[in-house]
């Protein structure tokens, strides 16, 4: 068993030029870490950028899913070592990785508080990923990334450049491994990439969305069987991280493409039963469908709304009235049956609901912030916002980022912005997500913009204003 995260003395030159989403790898925000021809040496901790024995930079480029590299090479980089090591079950299962291996592993298992809510999600996320990558480069790669990521998110000393050079070696790892294979922890890799660029806060451009793109064509061309509902628990967890994000994305500023968005549906359609809350998300399986119909609706009315006919204008009226029947139908009411729903998760529903709702008026609909069903929506989910409490450790304060961000979109009073400013600057605070910051400077551009201009149909959907600058996923 070998990993990719070893202290290395050789310094060999690395030529390879890595095609990253279509776009030049040197000119990545990572890219410059490979722009010397000699790699970094010196004191303990700094980086080292390394092929291991039997590279040859002259190999011809072999085709990816992410893009191409030149070798099977591994990179190998040393993480800080000025770090302070939290107690962890699992260091047991790897006794080859190195001490600052260890202590990145070992605050993986805390990064995992702000994507779980509660301690059963929580153990599910770590056994899964962890255990998996016992024996997977790619995942372990990605697991030691994303726990850098967040060490720098929360403010930890960690060397921006040892992140960047475990960024790297995530993607060429997994790169390699697509090469010959693709299993579960490839796909686990995947998706530990895609939540390490959702919570570096656009940090690395559209790079979230790659990843997602990327692991929906893999679920589509390898394993189209797999849904939420599979025997295998490994299985059912990875299609629920990968549910989630695409549900989310959907209706954030730019959803995902028909075909990721179609993968994802097909994974909560297929069996189980119907309606329930999901442990995982906290929110309804006959929500989420409605949320992957929204995001078809965005699509739709982005494509028309510069050549725009009445037809197709009525059209989408008329979807979005039945989607709204559709939701005024899903009460609280409808799952306050079911014995084994907690009444946070009830409430959670709730929340998704409402601002659902409040997104189909404003960017559907058009309706302005000041209207009174917007104002009547933003009041009752800032209500339930209040009810509950942003603090360490699971919790389902990590669940909040949609319905608090859909409140603002529609907050017009100061009170209104002061609690959803507030709420945001928590989260930030405990969790250490960028999203969470780029999502609250994004409310601060577009009320101020309302603020001089006025608001009318041509602002009231605040995705136009961000069009073209951020790509954010409300998760």
């Amino acid at each position: 068993m070998s990993f990719g995260l070893l202290v290395a003395d050789a310094a060999v030159s690395d030529k390879a030029r890595i095609s990253w989403g279509g776009r030049a790898f040197d000119r990545s925000s990572f890219g410059q870490l490979m722009a010397s021809e000699e790699p970094r040496r010196g004191a303990e901790g700094q980086v080292h950028i390394l092929h291991s024995q039997g590279d040859d930079p002259g190999q011809a480029k072999r085709p990816f899913i992410y893009g191409t590299v030149r070798s099977n090479a591994h990179i190998i980089a040393t993480a800080s070592k000025k770090t302070t090591p939290l107690l962890c079950d699992y260091i047991s299962l790897f006794p080859r990785l190195s001490s600052p291996g260890k202590v990145l592993l070992d605050y993986f298992v805390h990064a995992a508080d702000s994507f779980s809510c509660d301690d059963e999600v929580k153990d599910q996320f770590c056994g899964t990923f962890i255990q998996m990558a016992a024996n997977n480069d790619p995942l372990m790669a990605s697991i030691l990334a994303l726990a850098a990521a967040h060490r720098v998110n929360i403010g930890l000393e960690q060397d921006k450049e040892e992140l960047g050079a475990l960024h790297l070696s995530a993607v060429k790892q997994l790169r390699m491994g697509l090469s010959t294979s693709a299993d579960e922890p490839l796909m686990a890799a995947a998706l530990l990439l895609c939540y390490t660029e959702v919570i570096s806060g656009g940090a690395n451009g559209s790079s979230w969305r790659l990843h997602l793109e990327g692991a929906g064509s893999l679920f589509a061309a390898r394993w189209p069987a797999w849904t939420i509902h599979s025997s295998d628990p490994t299985r059912a967890f990875i299609c629920q991280c990968f549910v989630s994000l695409v549900a989310l994305a959907n209706v954030s500023g730019l959803p995902p493409s028909c075909a990721v968005s179609e993968r994802a549906l097909g994974m909560v359609s297929q069996d189980g039963p119907r309606p329930y809350i999901d442990n995982f998300t906290a929110y309804s399986s006959d929500l989420m469908s409605v949320l992957f119909e929204l995001g078809q609706l965005i699509r739709d009315r982005q494509q028309v709304s510069s050549q725009c006919t009445t037809n197709t204008a009525m059209s989408i009226e008329e979807r979005s009235l039945r989607l709204l029947n559709r939701l005024d139908s899903m009460t609280v009411a409808a799952y306050a049956a079911a014995s084994s729903t907690d009444k946070s998760q009830r409430r959670i529903n709730e929340l998704f609901r409402q601002a659902t709702i409040l997104q189909i008026h404003q960017r559907i609909r058009g309706l302005p912030p000041s209207s009174r069903e917007i104002q009547r929506l933003v009041n009752s989910i800032l209500a339930l916002l209040s009810t509950f409490e942003i603090k360490p450790g699971p919790g389902f304060g990590v669940l909040l980022f949609y319905p608090a961000f859909s409140a603002g979109t529609g907050a017009v009073n100061l009170s209104q912005r002061q609690q959803v400013r507030d709420l945001l600057n928590s989260m930030v605070q405990v969790m250490g997500f960028m999203n969470l910051r780029q999502g609250l400077n994004l409310l601060e551009i577009l009320w101020s913009h309302r603020d001089c201009y006025g608001e009318d149909h041509s602002n009231a959907s605040w995705e136009t204003l961000f069009a073209e600058n951020v790509d954010i996923i409300l998760y």
